[in-house]
């Protein structure tokens, strides 16, 4: 084919982060510009061009690609370099272990002199031989330390300090996560949140791990703190009762005197008040703060003549109950405020001193109780009073939550997510809150169940809420990791137990079954060797496990048992089993046993004869017919007179021989 082919390579845009170190104010800001090189190759098109025009075309060119055509080297931000300490050339490459290449500095010379930036060539050698050339921005320091490699950045958030007190550093440097280990930021000098002011530049230091530090600024502005007068509220008793011309301590007609800072001062604004015979006058009270700011209240005073008859409420001290509780619109009597209304007079009359307090709820506010005596004197009491609204389904109820899973895109019933809905009013309704948290995949989140009873109260129950993608349950094999022993041994041709094979059972599911991936293995005298247990799941799922197994020939033994049965003809054991060890090759001697009710049969086995390893040539098995029972005849009596009959004729007999001596006697 004539004509002439032209391979043109595309330009390369490389893309180099500088940066540049900027020093304002002694303090160190680091800004980044962004520089696009572009490198043309041109050689190629120039070459080709030219071969065109010289042969008119009739001589095709071409360029065939290379790696590094293919490739491009992408060079980091900027190096870091020691003096004098060459660093590897392809720190220098961002994407070095990407490359099939070789990299080497073309000048290393750059290193031998302190720059704050330098440009230093990395040739990048690939594997064809092909060239590729990448400049990359280095600065060469006397020592290279973290202050040198980390630029700290400051927050530009806007820091408002109450004065005498020390803000958090907390988000103050936002790169601190990329800090090595052991780094610590702390506020540097000056740093005054005592003094009011505003934008005031304050350092702030990051010491590293090697000792080295960078400050940044923090600007801060610094308010006054507030009075202590608007950090507290005193409160004054109901009624101060005194003699004429006693001054009573103004710190006693102070409610809450123990919640106050201890280095408060309480007087009265007027002293005066207390040289005429009021009732029930206003009276300030003044409390200073140490800070010189001041609160003022007022406080009803009785001054009383000490000459005049004293009043019934003298005599008594009313006490009030710790808390009265009601419902709305429900007026307690005044008397069951009293505790101790059976020690005051029979005729007192109690009254709450304003009855709309029970028209709304509130809780633990205090409301006055009257006791008034014959004498129209009174007793003022304060009380601590609680009002509620009539108990709903709501106070009476309650919900009890239940995590919930469900897949993405799935509402699941509300009513799902209630551990106790069976123990819920009939016709309790139950919704979701916002149903949209069911559309996106989420772990342990929170969503809202609204239970909303028959009369009409409601309650709002958190539920913890998991959103997948699949609720197809993870395979077993997926959970757990089944764990070989160390060693499995055993001799040749015995198969161990799989299940003792495995390290961490305890740690499995207990309806797991583990088998030999193959048995034969253990046919084989093996050294050292691996095999495989395959463990099976309840689910179907399986795992297989590698275990470290050693098969050694089997022990030749040197004595063996000796065996003596002895049983009936069914089978039966009649007596225990002998067991002897004894030599093998000695010789060996059974011995029969009698047995009540019972006669040898037969004999299973040889009584005598030598030791042998095969345990069933020792064995001997006696085997014994029972014996049948005589049958018993009936007593006749007929023994008895056997016996008696024998008597007679001994007698006889006896008598006879008497009587023929005595014949011999007489014929003499």
């Amino acid at each position: 084919m004539w004509g002439s082919i032209l391979f043109i390579e595309s330009s390369i845009f490389l893309r180099i982060n500088h940066d540049v170190s900027v020093f304002k104010s002694g303090i160190m800001e680091v800004r980044k510009k962004e520089v696009f090189a572009m490198k043309t190759i041109m050689n190629r098109v120039l070459a080709g061009l030219l071969s065109w025009l010289l042969v008119g075309g009739l001589v095709p060119v071409h360029a065939q690609a290379t790696q590094a055509d293919t490739f491009e080297p992408e060079p980091v931000v900027l190096l870091f370099a020691e003096l004098n300490a060459v660093p590897d050339a392809a720190d220098a490459i961002e994407n070095s272990a990407d490359l099939p290449a070789s990299f080497a500095w073309v000048d290393e010379t750059i290193f031998e002199t302190v720059s704050d930036l330098v440009e230093g060539n990395v040739e990048v050698t690939y594997e064809d031989t092909s060239t590729k050339t990448v400049a990359v921005d280095v600065k060469v320091v006397e020592e290279l330390t973290d202050a040198i490699i980390y630029e700290p950045l400051g927050s530009t958030e806007y820091l408002l300090v109450t004065a005498g007190t020390l803000p958090s550093l907390e988000g103050r440097v936002i790169n601190s996560v990329t800090f090595p280990e052991g780094t610590i930021i702390e506020w540097g000098n000056p740093a005054d949140f005592e003094t009011p002011g505003v934008d005031k530049v304050t350092p702030i230091h990051i010491i590293y791990p090697d000792g080295s530090m960078n400050t940044i600024p923090q600007m801060v502005t610094v308010e006054a703190a507030a009075p202590e007068a608007e950090s507290y509220a005193p409160r004054a008793i109901d009624l101060v009762t005194t003699q004429l011309n006693v001054v009573p301590p103004a710190a006693d007609a102070l409610m809450n005197l123990d919640e106050l800072p201890a280095d408060v001062v309480v007087t009265w604004q007027d002293e005066a008040v207390f040289s005429e015979v009021k009732t029930e006058i206003n009276e300030n009270l003044v409390v200073t703060y140490s800070d010189g700011s001041t609160d003022m209240l007022p406080v009803l005073v009785t001054v009383e003549d000490p000459d005049a008859v004293p009043p019934i409420a003298d005599s008594y001290q009313p006490i009030a109950v710790d808390l009265v509780e009601t419902t709305i619109g429900v007026v307690p009597e005044a008397i069951s405020a009293i505790a101790n209304a059976a020690d005051l007079p029979a005729d007192a009359l109690y009254s709450w001193q304003d009855t709309a307090v029970f028209d709304e709820a509130k809780t633990n506010v205090l409301e006055n109780v009257i006791v008034t005596y014959a004498d129209s004197s009174a007793d003022m009491l304060a009380v601590a009073i609680t009002v509620t609204p009539a108990a709903t389904d709501a106070d009476n109820f309650t919900p009890v939550a239940q995590a919930i899973t469900t897949e993405v895109g799935v509402v699941p019933a509300a009513i799902d997510a209630l551990a106790n809905f069976d123990e819920l009013p009939n016709g309790t309704e139950f919704a979701w809150q916002d149903e949209s948290i069911f559309e996106v995949v989420a772990e342990d989140v929170e969503a809202v169940v609204v239970v909303t009873y028959p009369d009409t109260s409601v309650d709002y129950l958190s539920v913890l809420l998991t959103v997948v993608e699949d609720l197809t349950p993870e395979p077993e094999a997926e959970l757990y990791t089944p764990l070989p022993v160390t060693l499995v041994t055993t001799e040749k041709g015995v198969v161990p137990d799989a299940h003792e094979a495995i390290a961490n059972k305890d740690e499995l599911p207990p309806d797991m079954s583990f088998v030999w991936e193959d048995e034969s293995v253990f046919d084989t005298v093996v050294a050292s060797a691996f095999t495989n247990i395959i463990a099976n799941y309840a689910d179907g799922s399986q795992d297989i496990v590698a275990v470290p197994i050693t098969v050694t020939e089997p022990a030749v033994a040197t004595h063996a048992r000796v065996i003596v049965h002895f049983v009936d003809t069914e089978g039966n054991r009649l007596l225990p089993s002998q067991i002897n060890a004894r030599e093998i090759g000695s010789t060996f001697q059974m011995t029969r046993v009698a047995i009540d009710g019972y006669e040898l049969d037969s004999i299973v086995g040889q009584e005598k004869g030598i030791v042998s390893a095969d345990e069933s040539k020792n064995t001997v098995t006696y085997v014994y017919r029972k014996l049948a029972t005589q049958p018993q005849l009936p007593n006749t009596g007929e023994s008895r007179n056997i016996v008696f009959y024998g008597i007679g004729v001994l007698a006889l007999l006896g008598g006879a021989i008497l009587i023929v001596q005595a014949y011999r006697k007489r014929r003499q």
